[in-house]
């Protein structure tokens, strides 16, 4: 399972690179128009139900007056979020500009190193590794637990048979270090992410601002980020 989970990873890095690659910008202002869309048909629908009763899924659920006054305070809702969300990409256009082409400046640095189409394989590698070690961490912090019988002994034949049901119970300061443990895996694998952000931004710096090339730019960037 963990190789497919690994595998499956790699393979939606790199599908995402392509993606970033040949169509990053057409994907960004193509899911803008798809949200401009779909918030302007939603507020459509909802005010063709207000004046509709017949099409006003509403009146499944209340009567007519409130499935009417449910229709429009919804549509009100949805042409409110609509206003909201084409003043902030007003608002944004020039940060958008901005990150489209910051994203476009790095593709053109994996182009001139190869050795950057890497990092999906170099970050799977290394989360899974992290992760297999943290759940045997895991896995010995929770064989600190209690072992008791659940139920009451079976009594049979003058035999007593105890233990058929088993639970684990902890201490209080044992549920301290399981949710302290939990958090450090979330806090681990957020930095691991991170970390492989920064190693590509530092390829991309070193090679666009100072023209430096390096081998594995890569595992400086990991160094680096270390």
């Amino acid at each position: 399972f963990l190789v497919s989970v690994a595998v499956a990873s790699v393979g939606i890095g790199y599908i995402f690179l392509f993606v970033l690659w040949y169509c990053f910008d057409k994907l960004v202002y193509g899911l803008v128009t798809v949200a401009h869309i779909l918030l302007t048909a939603t507020a459509g629908v909802l005010v063709y139900a207000g004046y509709h009763d017949e099409q006003n899924f509403f009146m499944n659920y209340f009567e007519e007056d409130t499935a009417r006054l449910c229709a429009w305070t919804c549509a009100g809702i949805a042409f409110a979020v609509w206003t909201l969300y084409t003043i902030l990409c007003c608002y944004s256009k020039d940060a958008v500009t901005v990150t489209i082409g910051s994203v476009k400046a790095t593709c053109e640095v994996v182009a001139q190193l190869p050795t950057m189409l890497l990092q999906p394989l170099v970050n799977s590698v290394i989360v899974v590794l992290t992760m297999l070690v943290l759940l045997y961490g895991f896995a010995w912090l929770l064989s600190t637990g209690k072992v008791v019988t659940e139920d009451t002994p079976l009594r049979q034949g003058g035999m007593e048979i105890a233990g058929l049901h088993r639970n684990v119970v902890f201490e209080p300061w044992q549920w301290g270090c399981i949710a302290y443990w939990i958090f450090g895996i979330v806090w681990i694998f957020e930095t691991l992410n991170a970390l492989g952000q920064f190693a590509i931004s530092h390829a991309v710096v070193i090679n666009a601002c100072y023209n430096t090339e390096e081998w594995f730019p890569m595992v400086h960037g990991y160094i680096v980020g270390f």
